[in-house]
């Protein structure tokens, strides 16, 4: 039976191969969230090797790189096709103008992203060879080309592959030791490693690798078991939140009336507790909004600001998320052009402006177009409408205030990247992530981006507090926990005083240095094997033979 299996998958060719590879990399999506199957990875993974396997059985190297990296094309093809189509969602806000670009947006970008499969796959099998050694080949290209994934061309790690290994908050420890670039690679050794039961001949003793994969994930667990039954320290001073999510559909922002309305439900929210009763903020030192909220220009608005101050009474504080506009500050027409920011701001307990972070890493897209002039020929513009798109923000990654213990601001999906959680300086205090996921709905994508920006909180040591317009809004403490939370679409605010954080983490410490180190001693083994291996990297699609690691037979 196992050979038939064997067989079966190794003798699959074209675009059976092909087909094979995307349905594994679709089933995978489903290890993320919300369905957080992550025990699935176990089969595709082992599936993808068998599939490689089958690739570099015959031919030139040329011609078994080129079978091998149509191979992971196919599979991240499936994987991110699927784990991104509700990236839709905000083409249909405003059907009438963006509806048609749909199929593109949910088939382009994932044929772009899964380049980085294919090169990953390629460049593994210049390494192949019939032993356990291909998975260490995989685990490291991949390991590689998921960090290029994540930085190349202003990066989108959307569902990193490390992230298979977080969906139990006891594994998910192993952050704060790696990120979630270091855990990539042992992520894919892990899960490849049950391949090595059906191929191995039993001389090989093929339970090796399984049994030291099973002994590392048993060593994860008990250590982050451990790390979350020890306590953390309160913040001190004690810092009393109340975080809004108004629950506004996008769709309602682009009404011509919808402004007052809209403005009135964040007051009003403001001024009620998490159980719905009025207390004027009398228990609250900062109220925060999200991204975003509000559909005009905030501190271009005088009455609005001194609405806002009458609710806030003197004494509570508040960061919104706005859009701001300024002149260029190096204007290259006459008269100054002016440029749009996303920004979070902080407001006094009087109404009054102060302290200003600027988002410095923008959406293409949604809030910028790469090759504007180009393709506002083609009738093409950015998500939001605003002309000429948003500016990159310039300021540190910081923001200090009055009254507030240092933070790291990280607007939207900036959260998805580990190192925009890191302050220049002095270690902040908190992290805060404002968004809007109200472009999305009710799909897979919110789901996943809270997931992704709760991980921060552990590779870093510090609490999360996340405010979404229309979820999930909620308060994670410094090794990931949720403490308390809003579902999506679901109007409400939560009441929390702010957790404590955790002393600076490894990976705080020295970022995707560690998986540098990684791929240095992960590269430094396979040069040291590859050249004793006997074989010469030819599989056959005999089972017996394919992976004997014994002396060689003539």
């Amino acid at each position: 039976m196992k050979q038939g299996y064997l067989n079966g998958v190794l003798g699959l060719r074209g675009w059976r191969r092909w087909l094979a590879a995307f349905g594994l990399g679709a089933a995978s999506v489903l290890a993320m969230p919300p369905f957080a199957l992550w025990p699935l990875l176990f089969l595709a993974f082992p599936g993808l090797t068998l599939l490689l396997d089958s690739a570099n059985g015959q031919g030139s190297r040329r011609a078994k790189a080129l079978a091998a990296a149509a191979v992971g094309w196919w599979f991240g093809f499936g994987y991110l096709v699927f784990g991104l189509y509700w990236i839709g969602g905000a083409f249909l806000v405003q059907a009438d103008r963006f509806a048609i670009l749909l199929p593109f947006a949910i088939t382009l970008l994932p044929a772009y992203l899964a380049c980085y499969f294919a090169l990953a796959t390629g460049i593994a099998s210049l390494a192949w060879r019939s032993s356990p050694l291909r998975i260490l080949a995989l685990a490291l290209a991949l390991g590689a080309s998921e960090w290029l994934r994540g930085h190349w061309f202003t990066g989108f790690p959307w569902n990193a592959l490390g992230y298979g290994l977080t969906l139990n908050d006891a594994l998910a420890q192993s952050l704060s030791l790696v990120g979630v670039t270091g855990l990539t690679l042992w992520a894919v050794l892990i899960f490849t490693s049950p391949v090595l039961l059906l191929t191995e001949p039993k001389s090989a003793r093929p339970w090796l690798w399984p049994g030291c994969a099973a002994a590392v994930l048993a060593a994860s667990f008990s250590w982050g078991a451990w790390q979350l039954s020890s306590p953390i320290a309160a913040a001190e001073p004690p810092l009393r939140l109340r975080l809004v999510q108004p629950n506004t559909p996008e769709k309602e922002k682009f009404e011509a009336t919808s402004a007052r309305r809209i403005f009135d439900r964040m007051l009003d929210l403001s001024r009620r507790d998490s159980r719905g009763n009025i207390d004027d903020l009398a228990q609250t030192d900062v109220v925060i909004w999200p991204e975003e909220p509000l559909n005009f220009r905030l501190l271009q608005t005088p009455q609005a600001l001194q609405e806002i101050g009458a609710v806030l009474g003197g004494h509570t504080k508040l960061l919104t998320g706005t859009i701001r506009a300024e002149t260029d500050p190096a204007p290259s027409q006459s008269p100054p052009a002016t440029r749009y920011l996303n920004s979070l701001v902080y407001i006094d307990g009087s109404g009054v402006p102060g302290a200003v972070f600027d988002k410095r890493h923008l959406v293409p897209f949604g809030e910028y177009l790469p090759y504007e002039g180009l393709l506002n020929l083609l009738g093409i513009e950015n998500l939001t409408r605003t002309a000429g798109g948003m500016a990159e923000g310039s300021n540190a990654r910081r923001l200090d205030a009055p009254g507030l213990p240092p933070l790291v601001p990280m607007i939207c999906y900036e959260a998805i990247f580990p190192d925009e959680a890191i302050a220049p300086g002095v270690r902040p205090s908190w992290l805060l992530n404002i968004t809007n996921d109200a472009w999305f709905g009710e799909q897979t994508g919110p789901y996943q981006h809270f997931h992704q920006a709760r991980m921060r909180a552990i590779e870093q040591g510090l609490p999360l507090i996340r405010v979404a317009i229309t979820g999930i809004s909620a308060v994670v403490d410094a090794r990931g926990q949720v403490l308390q939370r809003l579902p999506l679409v679901t109007p409400g605010v939560i009441d929390s005083v702010l957790p404590g954080p955790l002393p600076p983490t490894l990976y705080g410490r020295y970022g995707d240095g560690l998986l540098l180190a990684e791929l240095l001693l992960g590269l430094a083994l396979l040069a040291f094997y590859l050249p004793h291996r006997r074989n010469d990297g030819n599989i056959s699609r005999s089972p017996r033979n394919m992976f004997y690691t014994g002396p060689s037979v003539k």
